[in-house]
């Protein structure tokens, strides 16, 4: 036989005694130390998402974990692994001897596990819930309620019932008398003071051509802190109810006459109401159209008799001041006297009638220790 038909058939003979020839990429031992991916393909298997030696398949290790030499380990401190060095018995890392408890949902529900596997609040950069893997929200994401990274939430029409002031916080306020903020339904709060407006049903609007009259629902004794005392018991009074504008108490002290204390603005209405009280100022030192019981509420106050239910004015007819002020408006004594009015009556609005007698011995209608509404007139 020639020498070069003797070399073939020993060439085929060897390659039928080895079977299907291998391919050089195969994940087996003989090519891959480190682990064989679910695609075939070998990995390192020193990383916490593939893990593993010698051709075997690849594991992905826990959070808390670490991938060392092919199997996952509890990072020190955490507890132990469900890798080759872990063990569920006492010197293992989920048993009784292996330390700290690894982050989970059950250590760890009302925070996040950072990479270290460490229980972590709630934050921007740490954003998440129930043991989940924290997640750092970007940009002007926050960290919401519920865990998410979310969008800020901006005051607007969806959540907020009044106006959205220049710092985007919402102001639920009512619809009258806020002047400063007025809007409604999640819009820009508008300042009408700027353009000497008032705020009317959640608008800005030009003043009413007239001004309003209240009684005050509250009632005081003789010691009002003075005229200016008085004036800001109205005013306190109007604010407690939105109403807006300014006011003024009609009333005397010894050296003022209330109707003096008071600007030519009228009309005059009842609150509430288009009804009118008085046409104009000079009309101040007469009768009301009607009886002055409306109160800043918008209620009645009541009219049951002298001792209980007059309103300080310290003011005779014409508008004009009396001798019994409560020493200006200072005392609440017994022995002191001031004058006051029905505001149940016309006739009798300002001036009851008739002169202190005596608040030793009886319980005189003048004596500085009742409690009285007041009169309060918008400017």
């Amino acid at each position: 036989m020639k020498p070069q038909l003797l070399l073939a058939l020993l060439l085929l003979t060897a390659v039928a005694g080895c079977g299907s020839p291998r391919l050089a990429s195969a994940c087996d031992a003989t090519f891959c130390e480190g682990c064989c991916d679910a695609d075939g393909v070998c990995q390192a298997g020193n990383t916490i998402h593939a893990c593993g030696v010698k051709a075997g398949m690849c594991s992905a290790c826990d959070l808390g974990q670490q991938c060392t030499a092919g199997s996952c380990q509890a990072i020190s401190g955490t507890g132990g692994g469900s890798g080759a060095g872990g063990g569920s018995g006492t010197g293992g890392g989920s048993g009784t001897g292996g330390g700290a408890a690894a982050c989970n949902p059950n250590s760890c529900p009302a925070g996040c596990c950072d990479l270290g596997g460490v229980c972590q609040p709630p934050s921007k950069s740490t954003c998440g819930l129930q043991g989940a893997a924290c997640v750092a929200c970007g940009g002007t994401m926050t960290c919401s309620s519920s865990g998410q990274c979310a969008a800020p939430v901006v005051c607007g029409p969806s959540n907020c019932n009044g106006c959205c002031d220049s710092g985007g916080k919402c102001v639920v306020a009512p619809s009258n008398g806020n002047n400063a903020t007025c809007g409604t339904a999640g819009m820009a709060c508008v300042d009408c003071t700027a353009t000497a407006k008032i705020c009317t049903n959640s608008a800005c609007a030009n003043p009413p051509s007239f001004k309003r009259i209240f009684v005050t629902s509250s009632t005081y004794n003789g010691n009002l802190g003075g005229l200016t005392g008085a004036d800001a018991k109205c005013n306190t009074a109007a604010q407690s109810a939105a109403l807006g504008g300014t006011w003024k108490a009609w009333i005397s002290s010894s050296t003022v006459d209330a109707i003096d204390r008071i600007a030519n603005v009228g009309p005059w209405v009842e609150l509430g109401s288009t009804n009118k009280l008085f046409n104009n100022k000079a009309n101040l030192g007469t009768t009301p159209l009607l009886p002055i019981r409306t109160s800043e509420q918008g209620t009645l106050v009541p009219t049951g008799g002298a001792s209980t239910d007059l309103a300080w004015t310290g003011t005779r007819s014409a508008g004009a001041k009396s001798p019994y002020n409560c020493l200006n408006w200072t005392s609440e004594s017994h022995t002191q006297y001031g004058l006051a009015g029905n505001p149940g009556a016309t006739t009798t609005w300002t001036d009851y009638g008739g002169n202190p007698t005596s608040c030793y011995f009886s319980s005189d209608p003048y004596c500085c220790d009742n409690r009285y509404h007041l009169y309060c007139l918008e400017q």
